[in-house]
C-alpha cells in the first residue's frame, strides 16, 4: 500500500505529479522480481481508478490508463471540459508541460517523462458509476467461482 504521506514520495510531489502511481508500480514490481514469478508490469498495463481531477492527471503522467469516475457535482463543474480532464490537461502543470516537463521518474525499468496525454488518445475513460463496469473493454475477463 502506498499512501500520499509515504516517506518515499518527495515533498511537493503529490498529485498531479505521477510519483505515487509510479512508486506503487515499483513496489509491486520489486515483489514480482524478488519472487521471480513473472515479468514486471509496465505502466501502460496499469489501470488507475480516480475520482479527482489531479488524480487523473497523475495517472496519465505515469503513463497508465485511467478510469475517471467523478462525483456528479465535480462532473458538472467540468462540463464541456471532460476530454481535457481525461487527457490530464487541467492541472497545475498544464501551461508548463511543453517548456518544463516534470522530472523523469524511473519505474519498472524504464523512464517515464511525466507528460500528460492528448485529447481523445483513448488512454482514459469517463464512467459515471462503477456499477456494471465494462471489464471486457479493458481486457479484464471475470470468471464465476
Amino acid at each position: 500500500m502506498v499512501l500520499g504521506d509515504d516517506p518515499r514520495i518527495m515533498a511537493g510531489r503529490g498529485k498531479p505529479a505521477p510519483d505515487i502511481y509510479l512508486l506503487a508500480l515499483k513496489t509491486i514490481n520489486d515483489v514480482i522480481q524478488r519472487e521471480g514469478k513473472e515479468d514486471i508490469i509496465k505502466p501502460e498495463e496499469c489501470l488507475v481508478f480516480e475520482d479527482a481531477v489531479p488524480g487523473v492527471e497523475a495517472g496519465r503522467r505515469a503513463g497508465m490508463q485511467v478510469v475517471w469516475c467523478p462525483h456528479p457535482g465535480l462532473l458538472q463543474e467540468y462540463k464541456g471540459r471532460e476530454k481535457e480532464v481525461l487527457a490530464g490537461l487541467t492541472g497545475t502543470y498544464k501551461e508548463e508541460a511543453v517548456q518544463n516537463p516534470a522530472p523523469v521518474v524511473e519505474a519498472a525499468g524504464q523512464n517515464v517523462t511525466g507528460s500528460p496525454g492528448k485529447i481523445d488518445d483513448g488512454y482514459a475513460t469517463l464512467v459515471k458509476t462503477l456499477e456494471d463496469f465494462p471489464y471486457s473493454q479493458f481486457g479484464i475477463h471475470l470468471q464465476k467461482l
